[in-house]
């Protein structure tokens, strides 16, 4: 089966061999032609299964492998998957970056009891960004919430980028291009497999790092975290 899901106003094709998670892509269909196309094979579907966890269903390896190709069929578009979990708050998107596990869902979790209603989830695994030439960063819904299956279908421009480490301490601080280059482009999802696909991603990590800031919060995983957290950021966009 085949699909059209709209990716930041990119619509790609989506072939489907397992109806399994077609309802995550149903929330982005669209009626619009396809601009690319992808599917994964059933060759494609073995070679990636030792990646997986033991007892991957074919269905679910399709899915996450879905994943990594439209990130590349979008880089041409500026746009891409990006690792993090992305909310709204106060217009803006705050993006937590850090390896699976460590705590993205925590903090959001930890923000949400301090804020309420004030903030709403994005996407709590693999939003899209959509990288304009002028600067500006939109951050969109994508298929891929992640285990606790947090998304809804809103986009919103991009306020700030956090990188979530575990500390026995809470502190936070500002880092420049120096220090997050490396981690940040870790975060976007492309195959790697050709020169073309590696540069468009550096470019927008460029216009990235050009447009938004970036900190690092080194966290005990608590309230008080998301409390230093929140001032922060509060304070950076407080009119001047």
């Amino acid at each position: 089966m085949r699909i059209t899901a709209d990716f930041a106003g990119v619509p790609i094709g989506v072939g489907l061999s397992y109806d399994s998670y077609r309802k995550f892509f149903e929330a982005q269909q669209t009626e619009a032609a396809p601009a690319a196309s992808v599917i994964v094979g059933e060759a494609d579907r073995r070679r990636a299964a030792g990646f997986y966890p033991a007892g991957s269903t074919d269905a679910y390896i399709e899915y996450m492998e879905l994943c990594r190709r439209v990130s590349d069929v979008l880089i041409p578009f500026r746009r891409t998957v990006f690792h993090g979990c992305a909310f709204l708050w106060r217009g803006r998107v705050v993006l937590l970056c850090a390896p699976s596990g460590t705590g993205k869902t925590t903090h959001y979790v930890r923000w949400k009891q301090l804020c309420g209603d004030e903030i709403q989830i994005l996407n709590g695994d693999k939003p899209v960004l959509f990288a304009r030439q002028e600067g500006d960063i939109t951050v969109h819904p994508s298929p891929w919430h992640g285990k606790e299956g947090m998304g809804q279908p809103i986009s919103a421009p991009l306020g700030g980028i956090v990188f979530l480490r575990k500390a026995a301490e809470n502190t936070i601080r500002r880092v420049g291009a120096e220090l997050s280059a490396g981690i940040l482009f870790r975060q976007f999802i492309f195959s790697s497999e050709t020169v073309e696909a590696a540069r468009g991603v550096a470019e927008m990590e460029d216009i990235l790092l050009r447009s938004v800031s970036v900190w690092e919060l080194a966290n005990r995983g608590d309230a008080a975290a998301a409390c230093l957290c929140h001032d922060t950021l509060e304070k950076e966009w407080e009119p001047k």
